[in-house]
Parts: C-alpha cells; sequence; structure tokens
C-alpha cells in the first residue's frame, strides 16, 4: 500500500464524525431556506387540505411536498415511517413537476427526499435537472456535490463544489467541502487553503477549523494544527477530544 492511499485511508477513518457533520451541515444549512415552524402539525393540515383542494397548483404540491421532507419526516422518529412520509414528499413534489414542468425548486426538493431515503442515483439525476433548469443555483450545486461527495465520487465532488464558490464566492461551507474533498485525495494545501477562504468568510466556522487542525497535524505542522483546534473548542466545547 502506498503511502499516499495510506494517508486517505487514514484522513477518513479520523474524520468519519467530521465528514458526517460536514455532510449533515451542508445539507442542513443548503436546504434551511425558511425558519422551522414549530407549528408543523398545524401546517401539514393546511397543506395537505390545499393540496388536494388545489390539484392543479403546482405551488401547493410543492410546498405540501417540501414540508413532508423537511419538517414532517425529520420529526418521525420511526424509520419506516420516515420513509414512507419521504416517499410522500417525493411523490408531490412530482406532481408539481407534472403541472409544470420547468419548476427547477422541485426537481431540487425531490433531490433532498431522495437523498435522505440513500436513492443517490435519482439524487443526482433530481439535482442535475434542476441545476439545467436554473444553473445560478448554488444551493442545489452544493448538495449535489454533497451526495457525489458521500459516493466518494471526490473529482465530481471537487469540480462541483469549486463552481459553488464561482457562482457564489461568500458560501462558506462550500469551501470547507472542497478542503474535505482535497484532504481525503491527500492534496493538504489545497484543502488549507479553501478552509482558510472559509474562515475568511465566516471566522467563527468550526467546521474550517477542524478540518484546519487535522490538516495540518497531516502536514506536520503541530503549531497551526494546535492552534486551529483550540480555537474550535473554545468556540464549541463539544468538539473537545475525549
Amino acid at each position: 500500500q502506498s503511502r499516499e492511499t495510506g494517508d486517505m485511508g487514514h484522513f477518513f477513518k479520523q474524520n468519519t464524525v467530521l465528514f458526517g457533520i460536514i455532510g449533515v451541515a451542508a445539507l442542513g444549512y443548503s436546504f434551511m431556506t425558511i425558519s422551522r415552524n414549530p407549528d408543523w402539525k398545524d401546517n401539514l393540515a393546511l397543506y395537505s387540505k390545499d393540496a388536494v383542494s388545489g390539484k392543479e397548483s403546482y405551488r401547493l404540491h410543492y410546498y405540501y411536498g417540501r414540508h413532508l421532507i423537511k419538517d414532517v419526516a425529520q420529526a418521525e422518529a420511526d424509520t419506516t415511517k420516515r420513509k414512507a412520509l419521504l416517499e410522500k414528499g417525493i411523490a408531490e413534489l412530482q406532481e408539481a413537476i407534472r403541472i409544470y414542468p420547468e419548476y427547477s425548486e422541485a426537481y431540487s426538493q425531490m433531490g433532498v427526499g431522495y437523498t435522505r431515503i440513500n436513492d443517490f442515483d435519482k439524487a443526482i439525476a433530481a439535482y442535475e435537472i434542476g441545476i439545467k433548469k436554473n444553473p445560478g443555483d448554488a444551493i442545489a450545486l452544493n448538495n449535489l456535490a454533497t451526495v457525489f461527495f458521500a459516493q466518494r465520487k471526490i473529482k465530481e465532488a471537487i469540480d462541483a463544489f469549486q463552481r459553488v464558490t464561482v457562482l457564489n464566492p461568500r458560501y462558506a461551507d462550500a469551501f470547507v467541502n472542497l478542503g474535505s474533498c482535497y484532504g481525503t485525495i491527500g492534496d493538504y494545501k489545497n484543502s488549507v487553503d479553501a478552509c482558510l477562504k472559509a474562515l475568511a468568510i465566516e471566522p467563527n466556522n468550526t467546521k474550517a477549523m477542524m478540518n484546519l487542525a487535522q490538516t495540518y497535524g497531516y502536514m506536520g505542522d503541530k503549531q497551526n494544527a494546535d492552534l486551529y483546534y483550540s480555537k474550535a473548542v473554545q468556540i464549541d466545547p463539544s468538539l473537545k477530544r475525549q
């Protein structure tokens, strides 16, 4: 086994929690386009009623489907019921697209639903259609890149994250994710550069700090590794190593 391959494997092992945080956080940050309403049960009744009464309203089906995926399914502890809710949400989004085939946001939200039921091929297909219809959608592109990363398609993920940073140079999490991609292939210099750009945008981004701490560690730069680890823990004590 080559040293490079060993480093990549070690990087994955040491960053298991970090990669989980990055993947989930990327999805979470990207899809939180509106604040979560604590009265989601009331919203569910409202949206479901409206979707039935407004059968040919693509917006009503879209809002109902999005609500099922973003709020209702996420609050369901039973995995079987959660999957059923996600599939119902996807079906509502498909209905919205049937009525209005050019509705790019519906495709993007379908990508969320498919990702959450681990159907990554369909998630990719949905995101790609949505992005084709709306090439300026940095959020959808970031989420597509996240799916590539989850599948360990690192080259595709890097390309997509780079496109995100061009579309939105202030998208800090995209830079963090890009840095993680570079780290997995042992390109530590570009990994550091990407995470430093994230910190220039969001100085308290602990994901970027933890990534830097790990990457500097692999580069043999203990001083910077300790520095960024300490900064991250100071902001979020839960990140402290046990």
